[in-house]
């Protein structure tokens, strides 16, 4: 069955990675030829931090090991590695017991593609694998929920950081007229054609690989980025100085760096139109104009 890894159950072994977002991207990125299967896992209480199992056919597991330790080193051993053997016939299993239907909102649901009872007005149908954006951490559902509460009916909508794809399939089914997302990883590729493949859809969302500080058409309606905030200041700086008046939704951001967006948002001559949280992320709503609002905020 397509839900289920290429190799044997018993030549499984996983990793696990805890640490900061962006630094779980990177390790990701590191070993994605080795790995058949990622899965996110949310902090403990709602916290909002995030750590990570990478699922790889035992024999991998030495050049993975090496990889992950070396850069690892390099960070400072601020990300948790912990090795495990997955038990025999246990991986079929603890991947379906993991992703179980996430409501989002009143309407929209993701499921795993293998869930055909379960219903909802929005149904996004995704298959686990070595993109992010799944719906299980809250940057995600922070970015979907904004998405929702905007509309996307007969807009032109930039998905950045698109990872899974999900952003730019709720965009779809939620109206959009087009969808571009932009993705720097090429092994994000397949996975977010297959959940395209997965889904029915009016319009077909076209991906582009390669760096979003180089997408230079910003001529769009609403843009979401979910991405970390190293990438995303930078990027905000780009928007500023363009001629775009998109909308934009930004995520990925620690509730410890609120104010930091809040102070740039100003600087830049911006306007915060509104500011959701969740566990220890946020999610801004940003638009140009005047920045009465950013003041009450930051006040």
């Amino acid at each position: 069955m397509a839900d289920q890894p290429s190799v044997s159950k018993r030549e499984l072994v996983v990793v696990h990675l805890a640490g900061a977002n962006y630094l779980l991207e990177t390790g990701l990125a590191l070993v994605s030829d080795l790995i058949t299967g990622a899965q996110e896992h949310e902090g403990p209480n709602g916290s909002g931090g995030l750590s990570v199992d990478l699922y790889m056919p035992l024999e991998n597991r030495a050049a993975a090991d090496r990889i992950l330790a070396g850069w690892n080193a390099i960070e400072q051993g601020t990300v948790a590695l912990t090795w495990s053997e997955v038990p025999d016939a246990a991986w079929e299993l603890n991947w379906r017991d993991y992703f179980q239907p996430l409501p989002v909102s009143a309407r929209i649901t993701i499921v795993p593609e293998w869930d055909h009872s379960t219903s909802a007005a929005l149904l996004i149908r995704l298959r686990p694998g070595n993109a992010f954006g799944t719906g299980h951490h809250s940057t995600t559902r922070l970015a979907l929920t904004a998405l929702e509460q905007l509309g996307c009916e007969g807009k032109r909508v930039l998905d950045l950081g698109s990872g899974s794809g999900v952003l730019s399939i709720a965009a779809a089914m939620l109206g959009a007229r087009q969808v571009t997302a932009v993705e720097s990883d090429p092994d994000c590729e397949r996975n977010f054609s297959e959940n395209l493949g997965l889904n029915h859809l009016n319009i077909r969302p076209r991906l582009q690989v390669g760096d979003i500080m180089k997408v230079n058409d910003l001529e769009y309606d609403l843009i979401a980025i979910n991405i970390q905030r190293s990438v995303i200041f930078p990027w905000l700086k780009l928007y500023a100085g363009s001629s775009s008046t998109a909308r934009i939704i930004v995520t990925g951001i620690l509730l410890e760096e609120e104010l930091q967006l809040l102070e740039l948002i100003n600087a830049l001559h911006l306007r915060l139109d509104s500011i959701d949280r969740e566990g220890e992320w946020i999610c801004a709503v940003i638009a140009r104009g005047q920045t009465g609002h950013l003041r009450r905020e930051i006040n």
